[in-house]
C-alpha cells in the first residue's frame, strides 16, 4: 500500500515537472519568435545639429537644415524622409510652438523660422517612416535630430519661463498621465527685472489650442528659479478639474493686451 502511494506521488511530481517544462518551452518559443525589423537605414544626420546662439525672440531668425540618410555600410541613401517638430501646437507636425515654423522644401532640406513668442529649445526630427522598428501602436523609426534654442533679446526686462502641472505641490507632472476629476493647477513662471502688476500684466492660458475664458493675475514667488539673471520671479496659476483625454497647454504673458512672450507647448494625459 505504501509502495503504491509512493509510486502515485512520484508520478504526480513527474507530470508537474513536465507541465512546467512545457510552459517554459512555450515562453522561450514566444521570445524567440520576436524579431525587430531590419531597416535599410542605420542613421540619419541633421546639420547643423545644435544651434544655440543664433535665434533671438523678435528677430525672425532662419536656420537652414539638411538631412542625410545612411545605410549599414555607411553609404548615403536617397529615400523619403518625414520632418516634424517635437512641440507642435497643431496636428500638423510642420507647425511648432507659439508661431515658430518649420518649412520643409524636400526630403533633404528644411528651414526653422523663429518668428513666434516662445523661448526655449525646439527639437527638429527627421525620420524614415517607411520602416517601423517596433509595433504599430508604439512605432519607432530611424531618426535624426537638431536642437534650436530661441533666446530672449539681450535687453529684455521680462522672460517667460516654463509651464508646470501640479496637484498643489511643487512636483512637476507635465508630460505624465494624471488622474481625471482631480483638481490640478497649471502654473506659469515668469522672471523679470521690472515690477509686474495686475493692472498691466496678465497671463492667458491656452488649453488644446483654445484660450481660457479669463486672464489670470501674477504673484511674486521667491521659489521660482530665475532665468537669464533676472531679479524677481512671478507665478500665475489656473485651477482645473481635468476630464479624461490628452491635453496640450501653453501660456502667453500680456502687457496691456499685447503679447510680450510665451511658453512652448507642453503635453499631458488624464485617465
Amino acid at each position: 500500500m505504501t509502495t503504491k502511494r509512493t509510486v502515485v506521488f512520484l508520478m504526480a511530481l513527474f507530470l508537474a515537472a513536465g507541465c512546467g517544462d512545457k510552459k517554459e518551452e512555450k515562453a522561450v518559443d514566444k521570445a524567440v519568435d520576436f524579431r525587430p525589423a531590419e531597416c535599410p537605414l542605420s542613421r540619419i544626420e541633421v546639420t547643423p545639429q545644435k544651434v544655440y546662439d543664433r535665434c533671438v525672440l523678435g528677430e525672425d531668425c532662419k536656420v537652414e537644415l539638411t538631412a542625410s540618410a545612411y545605410d549599414r555600410q555607411g553609404n548615403k541613401v536617397d529615400t523619403g524622409l518625414y520632418w516634424s517638430v517635437r512641440y507642435p501646437d497643431a496636428k500638423d507636425d510642420k507647425v511648432t510652438g507659439r508661431g515658430h515654423r518649420l518649412v520643409v522644401h524636400d526630403d533633404r532640406h528644411g528651414v526653422f523660422i523663429g518668428k513666434g513668442h516662445a523661448l526655449g529649445i525646439f527639437t527638429v526630427r527627421v525620420e524614415d517612416r517607411s520602416c517601423n522598428l517596433a509595433t504599430e501602436d508604439s512605432p519607432q523609426y530611424v531618426m535624426g535630430q537638431a536642437w534650436i534654442k530661441v533666446d530672449p533679446p539681450p535687453a529684455a526686462d521680462i522672460v517667460c519661463g516654463p509651464m508646470r502641472l501640479t496637484y498643489g505641490d511643487r512636483l512637476d507632472r507635465m508630460g505624465d498621465t494624471i488622474l481625471a476629476s482631480a483638481k490640478a493647477l497649471l502654473l506659469a513662471e515668469v522672471s523679470s527685472d521690472v515690477e509686474l502688476n495686475r493692472l498691466h500684466h496678465r497671463i492667458r492660458f491656452y488649453i488644446n489650442g483654445e484660450p481660457y475664458v479669463t486672464t489670470r493675475p501674477l504673484y511674486k514667488d521667491p521659489q521660482i528659479k530665475l532665468r537669464y539673471d533676472k531679479s524677481t520671479g512671478y507665478l500665475s496659476y489656473l485651477p482645473l478639474y481635468i476630464a479624461p483625454g490628452p491635453f496640450s497647454v501653453y501660456y502667453e504673458l500680456l502687457e496691456n493686451d499685447e503679447v510680450v512672450c510665451g511658453s512652448r507647448t507642453e503635453r499631458f494625459k488624464a485617465r
